[in-house]
């Protein structure tokens, strides 16, 4: 398994890296839908999710995991549908070029007086949580792939909850 592979608007998925995704099932904590996900990266997200409650008193849980290439196309339309194309395509992965494809990038969700936070506005709020939880992503393997620093980037776009599996640990 290739965890250092990179999928973005350059570096579409291929269908000989879907070839070798090996999927588990699991629900999502936010509202107990059906999804999958990379197994090392499922493990690697419940140590992480039980050290931040442990050392952070921070809950975390999943709230997306991943995404066929059809249903990136359902999520794009949507979008389009609810914000206009030209919103939908500066936030949304194009079909084929989401990091969510691999399996190994995983939206996470804080949970806060017993309410899971799911709304991105939200999250967005909560800086000083979401700094606790990417200080420690490092040691689980994992990498925050669009952090604030990239907001000065043309077309960048800063999602605090949006990880990504890479693999070992620090």
């Amino acid at each position: 398994m290739n965890y250092k592979i990179v999928v973005d608007k350059e570096h579409p998925i291929t269908e000989e890296y879907l070839k070798e995704v090996r999927l588990i099932s699991i629900e999502t904590d936010t509202d107990h839908r059906k999804t999958k996900i990379e197994r090392a990266a499922y493990e690697a997200f419940l140590d992480l999710r039980d050290y931040l409650l442990l050392k952070e008193n921070i809950t975390i849980g999943i709230d997306s995991a991943y995404r066929s290439v059809e249903y990136q196309k359902k999520l794009m339309q949507e979008f389009i549908d609810k914000y206009g194309e030209e919103y939908a395509r500066e936030i949304v992965a194009e079909p084929g070029t989401s990091e969510h494809h691999t399996g190994l990038a995983i939206d996470i969700c804080p949970k806060i007086l017993g309410q899971w936070v799911v709304e991105n506005d939200d999250m967005l709020k909560m800086e000083e949580v979401f700094d606790k939880i990417h200080a420690a992503l490092p040691y689980f393997g994992f990498r925050l792939t669009f952090p604030k620093e990239n907001m000065e980037k043309p077309g960048s776009v800063y999602e605090p909850w949006h990880i990504r599996y890479m693999g070992g640990s620090k």
